[in-house]
């Protein structure tokens, strides 16, 4: 069951990337994000959230939230994320392939943030790990 609570967003991801066709190969990048944390003072999570065909409103514990993190649960369905930005921002609809990730993290809180987030199974109903945050 998803329940509100309170608590700190800290991000840690790396990246890495492997080129073997660069001159003197292998060519490897490795981007540390650091740690940004999100001073959360209350977030929604579902580890397990239906996106169904015709579409599933997130429900937000505040009206913008600054962190976001949805992944396609999927093996084979995709997900189309529809995501309306704060003032100033035009939505933006994508899909995630199978097992895809979408992540808007912004620990200051001074961009636009989301007001808005629907998810939508193209074919069937997707399921999405889904934590958002204010």
């Amino acid at each position: 069951m998803a329940n509100p609570s309170t608590m700190d967003v800290i991000f840690q991801a790396l990246a890495a990337v492997t080129n073997n066709q660069a001159q003197g190969a292998p060519f490897i990048v490795n981007w540390d994000f650091g740690t940004p944390t999100l001073a959360a003072g209350v977030i929604f999570y579902d580890g397990y959230f239906q996106a169904t065909t015709s579409g599933a409103t997130v429900p937000l514990p505040e009206p913008t939230v600054f962190a976001v993190f949805i992944q396609n649960l999927s093996a084979t369905l995709n997900l189309t994320l529809n995501i309306t930005p704060g003032v100033g921002g035009s939505a933006t609809t994508t899909n995630l392939g199978p097992n895809g990730l979408w992540v808007l993290l912004d620990p200051p809180e001074v961009g636009f943030g989301v007001t808005s987030i629907v998810l939508t199974g193209n074919t069937a109903t997707v399921p999405a790990m889904v934590l958002v945050a204010f």
